[in-house]
C-alpha cells in the first residue's frame, strides 16, 4: 500500500516502520526484564517452530527461494520479544493495540461519515498498487490517517490505513473478540462502530461466529435456538427490497436463490483452474510449496485472489501443517490455559478461509496477546469467584 503514496518520505519511514516495530518491542522486553530473556520450555518450542518456518518458507519451496526473508525474520524476532515478557505485560500491550487500532482507524471513518452526509472535503487521489485493482478502475480518496476506496459502479468504502475495506473488517473483528469483556466498554463500541462501517461481510461473520461459540460454550441449546433466528433473518433479509447501496451490496453477496452461502469473491475461474492442477499434478511441489509467501501472485493467471488455497499454493501440505502447529501452540504458551478461548481461536481459523496471510509479526502479535489476554482475565475471574 505505501508503495503508491504519494509523499516518499512518509511512504519510506512506514515501509521501515513495519520491520523496526519487532526490533522495538524486543528492546522494550529487554528493558522490562533488566536485559534478560526470559523464555520457558513451551516458549523455547514456538520459537523453534518459527524457525522451522523460516527455513521452509524461503529454502523448502520447489521454484522460489529468499521470497519472504525480512518477513519470517520480523515474525522470529517478534516471537522472541513477546515470549520474555510476563504475562501481565503482554496483557496490557494487548489492551493497547486494540486503544491504537481504535484511534489510528477513527480519522477514516469520520471521514468517510462526512462523506457520506454529502460533506464536502479536500482529498487528494491515490493510485492503487494492486495490478488486479487497477485493471478495475479503482482508486483511493486520500486524506491524512484515512482512505475511501472507490470503485467505478460500487459504493465507496472507507479503509482506514489499509489497503482493503475488508483488512478493516477482519482486524475489527479479531480485536474485538480478543478485548469483549477485558477492556473497557467505549473501545469495544467503537471497534463495532469501525467494523460495522467498514461494511466487510468478514467483520460481520467472524463477529456472528464468535458470539455464536460464547453461547455455545454457555447454553448449547440457547445457541441452536438463536443460530434458528439467525437463519430466518438471513432468510428475510434476503428477501427485502432495499434502496440504499450499501445494503443492497451486502445482499448481493448472497447466491441467488440462497440464504446462508455466500458468493465468492476471494479467487476467480482461472486461480481454481490453475489451483486444481496444482494439486492434480501432486509430487514435491503440492507437499512443500511453491516457495515464499505470496508464490501464487508470481503466477499471471492466479494473481487477485486471496484464500487459503494462495497459502497451500505456497507452502504446500507439509507447510500448512506447520503452519497450524505453529498457531496452536501459541494457545498453549502458558500453563494455565482455558476454553474461553475457543471462540477467539474458531475466528481466527475462520478468517484464514478469506485473509490466509497471518503470518507477519503485526497478525502474530494480535494472536500472541490475544490469547494470553483472555487466559489471564479467565483465571483471574475465577480466582475471584474462589475468594
Amino acid at each position: 500500500m505505501w508503495n503508491s503514496y504519494n509523499n516518499s518520505v512518509v511512504s519510506s519511514f512506514f515501509k521501515i516502520a513495519q520491520h523496526l516495530a519487532c526490533f522495538l518491542l524486543l528492546l522494550y522486553a529487554l528493558i522490562r526484564n533488566h536485559g534478560r530473556l526470559n523464555i520457558n520450555v513451551r516458549g523455547f518450542i514456538i520459537l523453534v517452530l518459527s524457525i522451522i518456518l523460516f527455513v521452509h518458507i524461503n529454502f523448502g519451496g520447489s521454484q522460489y527461494r529468499f521470497g519472504s526473508i525480512l518477513v519470517c525474520l520480523d515474525v522470529t524476532i517478534g516471537i522472541v520479544g513477546l515470549l520474555s515478557l510476563n504475562v501481565y505485560q503482554r496483557m496490557v500491550l494487548c489492551k493497547t493495540v486494540i486503544v491504537v487500532f481504535v484511534i489510528i482507524t477513527l480519522p477514516g471513518l469520520l471521514y468517510y461519515l462526512l462523506y457520506l452526509l454529502g460533506f464536502t472535503l479536500d482529498y487528494s487521489v491515490l493510485p492503487s498498487d494492486h495490478p488486479g485493482k487497477i485493471a478495475r478502475g479503482m482508486y483511493y480518496m486520500h486524506k491524512t490517517f484515512g482512505l475511501i476506496i472507490v470503485e467505478p459502479g460500487k459504493i465507496p468504502r472507507y479503509t482506514g490505513l489499509f489497503d482493503e475495506p475488508g483488512m478493516v473488517g477482519t482486524t475489527a473483528a479479531l480485536l474485538f473478540a480478543a478485548g469483549y469483556k477485558h477492556v473497557k466498554t467505549k473501545w469495544i463500541i467503537l471497534l463495532a462502530i469501525e467494523g460495522i462501517f467498514s461494511f466487510s461481510l468478514a467483520f460481520y461473520g467472524l463477529v456472528i461466529i464468535f458470539f455464536a461459540a460464547k453461547l455455545f460454550l454457555k447454553n448449547p441449546i440457547k445457541m441452536i435456538c438463536a443460530v434458528g433466528v439467525f437463519i430466518y433473518a438471513i432468510t428475510l433479509f434476503r428477501t427485502i427490497h432495499f434502496d440504499n447501496r450499501a445494503l443492497i451490496s451486502i445482499q448481493n453477496r448472497f447466491e441467488p436463490n440462497s440464504t446462508l452461502t455466500i458468493k465468492n469473491n476471494r479467487y476467480g475461474k482461472r486461480f481454481a483452474k490453475e489451483y486444481n492442477k496444482f494439486w492434480t499434478k501432486g509430487g514435491y511441489p503440492l507437499y512443500m510449496g511453491t516457495g515464499g509467501l505470496g508464490a501464487y501472485a508470481k503466477n499471471p493467471v492466479m494473481i487477485g485472489a486471496n484464500t487459503y488455497k494462495c497459502l497451500v499454493y505456497d507452502l504446500g501440505i507439509i507447510g500448512c501443517a506447520l503452519f497450524l502447529t505453529f498457531f496452536i501452540s501459541i494457545v498453549f504458551m502458558d500453563k494455565k490455559t482455558s476454553k474461553g478461548v475457543m471462540p477467539f481461536l474458531l475466528i481466527f481459523i475462520v478468517s484464514l478461509y478469506q485473509r490466509a496471510y497471518v503470518y507477519k509479526f503485526s497478525t502474530v502479535a494480535i494472536f500472541v496477546l490475544a490469547i494470553t489476554m483472555i487466559h489471564y482475565e479467565h483465571w483471574k475471574a475465577k480466582r475471584a469467584l474462589i475468594s
